[in-house]
């Protein structure tokens, strides 16, 4: 295990940014130059992914990876111990994987009890399910019929999978489905049923009619992340354009698990709320993360930023506290990446705020009104793979700890206090020999 202070992350990320984007590829291509040079040096190869037992149940896992390139799936047990860096990685093909592991790989919102869930975006569109006791392969579902590479244009941008039952998932589908006569169960924009049993789709619950139209243009509904209350299912839309550059009214569907029926909860002054995330301690209530404008600067995106708590009291949800970015000038807007800290607390990211493409780590309690910069985090140029710094993290919290992937320097670990602002601990390093920056961090427990 590999540690650092936070104050080395920062001070060493530029330095870093050249060591921690060499893939997988280009680090097998220096061994093997390497090798035919007896008597000389050589830089040892990376152990290679094996899924199978391991020494510990594992508490979180870890996504490093280069956008679009490769990826790895790092395990920790408690808040800082590796158990391997790469369970699973793009070079790796274990029984029962028919399609390795892509660049664009997302976690669940909400943990699958007993397996490691992987949800690939668009342009593979898979959800992966292995069993964390043996390793094993459970299965690889399309989130669509139209399977990436086979020449349709349909691309259903899967973005999360929420366990229904012991033999069925739900899928949300980012994508429109602009064919005029699209396969039944291949529209987009909606919402999919797979068995797991029979490995196939056998539902689509369309969210057309949450659609919404901004100067003639069609702002499509654009499911996300989602939370199950109860017998309901809390799910964020992003409501954007087809161009993703104009957003409608914020807005959440709540889906009636019996009835299959979708309704809307406004969410009026806020726009792109496509995150959702449970509250730590409280299944009654679900946090809500509204970005703002897409393709826009902090400044831009602040007029409809904003975090919503939603609150069911059996039979309904409302509306029990909204935090908007425009009453907090001092404070950069949300963007991403909320976590809950239990009771009203949250931390959130606000990406590039500065000409340094600086990302920052923020503290709020949504109640209070109260709110504090944990850090800054400058990406200052560097390859454009990486896109942005931090990513979306998660609180363990029998540990008390906050962790949170950065890019340029490993997870950042955080110990949560009654004070409003996590103390910094020492920084992990999940990926010591692929060097693939942390991208993002969950729980693998309910």
């Amino acid at each position: 295990m590999t540690k650092r202070s936070h104050g080395d992350a920062r001070a060493r990320a530029m330095s870093l940014l050249g060591s921690r984007l060499t893939s997988v590829a280009a680090t097998a291509a220096v061994v093997l130059a390497a090798a035919p040079l007896v008597g000389c040096e050589t830089e040892a190869a990376c152990a290679p992914a094996e899924l199978g037992a391991l020494k510990r149940a594992p508490d979180a896992a870890v996504v490093t990876s280069l956008f679009r390139e490769s990826s790895a799936i790092a395990l920790l047990a408690g808040d800082h111990e590796l158990l391997t860096e790469a369970w699973l990685d793009s070079g790796s093909a274990p029984a029962g994987v028919t399609s390795a592991l892509g660049g664009d790989v997302v976690l669940p919102t909400v943990a699958h009890p007993g397996e490691l869930v992987l949800v690939e975006r668009r342009g593979v569109d898979l959800i992966t399910r292995i069993d964390l006791g043996t390793g094993k392969v459970l299965g690889q579902h399309s989130a669509q019929h139209a399977q990436a590479g086979s020449g349709a244009a349909y691309r259903s941008n899967a973005q999360d999978a929420l366990r229904l039952s012991a033999t069925e998932i739900l899928v949300s589908r980012h994508e429109p489905n602009f064919d005029d006569d699209p396969d039944p169960l291949d529209g987009g924009n909606a919402l999919v049923r797979i068995d797991l049993g029979r490995n196939e789709i056998v539902e689509r619950i369309a969210l057309d009619h949450l659609n919404d139209e901004v100067d003639g243009m069609t702002i499509y509904a654009r499911p996300s992340r989602m939370v199950r209350i109860g017998t309901k299912i809390v799910i964020g839309l992003a409501r954007l354009s087809e161009g993703f550059d104009v957003a409608g009214t914020g807005m959440v569907a709540v889906l009636d698990v019996s009835t299959r029926k979708a309704t809307p909860i406004a969410l009026e002054g806020l726009s792109n709320c496509g995150e959702v995330r449970p509250v730590l301690g409280d299944d009654t209530r679900v946090l809500v993360l509204c970005a703002g404008e897409t393709f826009s600067d902090a400044d831009g995106r602040r007029a409809e930023a904003g975090l919503v708590l939603l609150e069911s009291d059996g039979s309904a949800l409302r509306v029990a506290a909204v935090w908007k970015a425009t009453d907090h000038p001092t404070l950069p807007p949300p963007q991403f990446g909320a976590v809950s800290l239990g009771g009203a607390r949250f931390v959130y990211e606000s990406l590039s705020i500065d000409a340094d493409r600086s990302d920052a780590l923020v503290a709020v309690d949504i109640t209070s009104g109260e709110g504090e910069t944990i850090d800054v985090y400058p990406l200052d140029g560097g390859d454009a793979r990486l896109q942005f710094n931090l990513g979306p993290g998660a609180f363990l919290p029998d540990e008390d700890v906050l962790l949170v992937p950065l890019a340029t320097g490993g997870v950042l670990r955080w110990k949560v206090t009654d004070a409003l602002a996590p103390s910094p601990l020492e920084t992990l390093d999940p990926s010591p020999c692929r060097s693939l920056p942390a991208r993002e961090i969950a729980l693998l427990r309910p």
